[in-house]
């Protein structure tokens, strides 16, 4: 178990800057939980007994000693607002391969005939197909089973919708 080796007072300012963080509404649990650590171990700066203080913080905060030092730590290396809040995405999230038109095109291309020479769809022969009539130009297996699951289709619904029409 680790010693508590980021030991701090917090100022007045700071102590009622977490006093409002912890008392809005609008602020996420996870920033809520923060600046109650941060105030647990404000408080319990020159608090002796048998226990670790860090024991006693993450009993009363619902937490592990792990997540009171990283917290304690995070503030003493960045600042109150980096211990408190998220750290900032720093990429971009990843755009979309397909977008929803040309989800459609795909499962439309599942829901015909297979082509000549086949029984039935399969996910290669489908990528294969998306490509040739110019649904994408980079698509894998993987990604066309991923919007069928995600339409809650699969290929073997998709051969019972083929049969229940050509009968």
């Amino acid at each position: 178990m680790r010693t508590q080796k980021y030991k701090f007072r917090l100022t007045e300012k700071k102590r009622a800057e977490l006093f409002n963080i912890v008392n809005d509404c609008t602020n996420s649990r996870q920033q809520i939980t923060r600046a109650e650590i941060l105030l647990e171990v404000d408080n319990l700066y020159y608090f002796s007994c048998e226990l670790r203080p860090q024991d006693i913080i993450a009993t009363r905060c619902g937490v592990s000693t792990t997540t009171v030092y990283k917290v304690s730590k995070k503030y003493m290396e960045e600042g109150l607002q980096s211990a408190v809040s998220r750290k900032k995405r720093e990429k971009q999230p990843v755009t979309p391969i397909l977008t929803t038109e040309k989800e459609a095109e795909i499962i439309a291309l599942a829901s015909r005939e297979p082509p000549e020479g086949y029984k039935r769809w399969t996910l290669r022969l489908l990528e294969k197909s998306a490509r040739e009539h110019g649904i994408a130009e980079h698509i894998s297996d993987t990604t066309i089973g991923r919007i069928l699951k995600k339409h809650k289709m699969s290929l073997v619904k998709v051969r019972h919708i083929i049969d229940a029409i050509t009968i």
